[in-house]
């Protein structure tokens, strides 16, 4: 995986109409600030039908924005699934957020109850953060798996999506460090323009594309980790 660096890299700037299929999921993501959720949907499901093709064997490419219903069909499958494995973190950090502003808008004048909600609060987010993190760590593999059988419930075959990262650990954290290493290239690169005056207005149109772009390359990747590793699984057999 890491010696076909330079193809996942690229592959969003190669094969036919590749701009225009780009400019679309661009301009998808840039529709969340507009219209939130159903946008990510489209997103969510063309990043699963571009892993379902590499886990096929084939070369990475940007499909065509055709067959939207089964597009929407995936991604609402897709964000379902990442729903269920973020949603306990997602739930204590936004609980530890909202006891947090309570400490100094609600229990100002009560001493007690004021620290007592800032300590709930602190303990609220680390154990948020720690879950959000346990969450976020299988949740590739288990995307995977759903984009290769097509059925939701394949996210929640623990079994199966387990086995896959234990045949190649090593490939499985070599699929993380691409995918988070792009993605902060990608967000300190989007990010420049925050330090300007003139510039830091268009952001949102800046960050669209970039964001895009480190979808469709996580997706690439750990399809292809998953790829690699079940065939690795079939061979052991």
């Amino acid at each position: 995986m890491i010696e076909n660096l330079k193809i996942f890299i690229s592959f969003p700037f190669r094969g036919p109409n590749w701009l225009s299929r780009f400019i679309v999921g661009a301009a998808l993501v840039l529709g969340n600030f507009v219209i939130p959720i159903i946008p990510s949907l489209f997103v969510i499901g063309y990043v699963l039908e571009i892993m379902r093709r590499v886990i096929q064997g084939e070369e990475p490419s940007l499909p065509a924005w055709d067959n939207l219903g089964k597009i929407l069909a995936d991604g609402a499958k897709g964000f379902v699934a990442g729903l269920v494995y973020l949603l306990p973190g997602l739930v204590l950090i936004i609980g530890g957020y909202v006891l947090y502003f309570l400490t100094f808008f609600r229990f100002l004048g009560d001493e007690p109850l004021a620290i007592l909600a800032f300590l709930l609060s602190m303990a609220g987010l680390f154990l948020g953060i720690i879950l959000l993190t346990l969450g976020s760590i299988p949740l590739p593999a288990a995307i995977a798996n759903l984009a290769a059988k097509g059925n939701i419930g394949a996210a929640f075959e623990i079994s199966e999506w387990w086995g896959i990262i234990k045949a190649n650990p090593w490939g499985y954290l070599g699929a993380w460090v691409i995918s988070v290493g792009i993605g902060y290239i990608g967000y300190w690169l989007s990010a420049l323009p925050y330090y300007t005056i003139i510039l830091c207005c268009f952001v949102p149109l800046l960050w669209a594309p970039v964001s895009f772009y480190i979808l469709v390359i996580a997706g690439a990747v750990f399809a292809q980790f998953y790829r690699e590793s079940s065939l690795s699984t079939r061979v052991m057999e």
